[in-house]
């Protein structure tokens, strides 16, 4: 399952907190070296709720990502 992010969709606290966290660490830590063990707790929440949101690390960073490229898109347009 994927999050998909729409401009008037408020996310879950859940999944803000989980992509808040996971860019903080990959930004400090590299992709490799963040488990989403580190991500969980940081973000204080339960291991299971990445693969929930967002079914993988990969698929998270993808979304992380995602979200990033439309707000820079927006601004370039």
């Amino acid at each position: 399952m994927s999050v998909v992010f729409q401009k008037n969709i408020e996310q879950p606290e859940t999944v803000k907190k989980i992509l808040e966290c996971a860019e903080r660490l990959f930004a400090t830590k590299g992709y490799d070296a963040a488990s989403i063990r580190d991500i969980t707790n940081e973000a204080g929440v339960n291991l299971a709720s990445v693969h929930y949101h967002f079914g993988s690390k990969e698929k998270l960073l993808e979304e992380l990502l995602k979200k990033k490229l439309d707000w820079l898109n927006q601004e370039r347009l």
